[in-house]
């Protein structure tokens, strides 16, 4: 019986340290990714991420310009939704935001052109606002 106890607690410790794990919002690096698409938080019935268009830019800058798209849940790849045509996001709150880089889901970026050129706009008045806080929160801010 005693065996049989250490070969449990061996087996135990062997699956621990095979399951990945979580990562902080410190060990994210956004740069590390080049399609800029990454998974975020998304609602029951809807997957969401989000598509930053100036990763080169945001290295020097530090901030972010963004799109937010959803698709509802069992819908095909071409049923999206424009949730945040134009988002400028700080780096911290990108990495509190992201969950995981993907591969796909990129979008022509008309509607994030035209948001872009006005956010630019109020930028030259120093009117431009930047999420600080987390994507999501700064979603139910807009």
């Amino acid at each position: 019986m005693h065996m049989k106890t250490h070969l449990v607690f061996f087996t135990i410790i062997i699956w621990l340290m095979a399951v990945p794990v979580c990562h902080t919002e410190e060990q994210i690096d956004i740069f590390e990714y080049p399609t800029g698409i990454w998974a975020i938080a998304g609602l029951p019935d809807q997957d969401r991420w989000i598509i930053i268009h100036n990763l080169e830019e945001a290295k020097k800058t530090g901030v972010f310009h963004i799109e937010v798209i959803g698709r509802e849940k069992g819908q095909p790849v071409w049923s999206i939704k424009h949730i945040c045509n134009h988002m400028a996001v700080s780096a911290e709150a990108l990495r509190r935001s992201v969950i995981r880089p993907l591969k796909t889901g990129a979008v022509y970026p008309e509607s994030f052109d035209t948001a872009f050129a006005e956010w630019k706009k109020k930028a030259a008045n120093n009117e431009a606002p930047v999420c600080r806080t987390s994507v999501t929160e700064c979603l139910e801010i807009k």
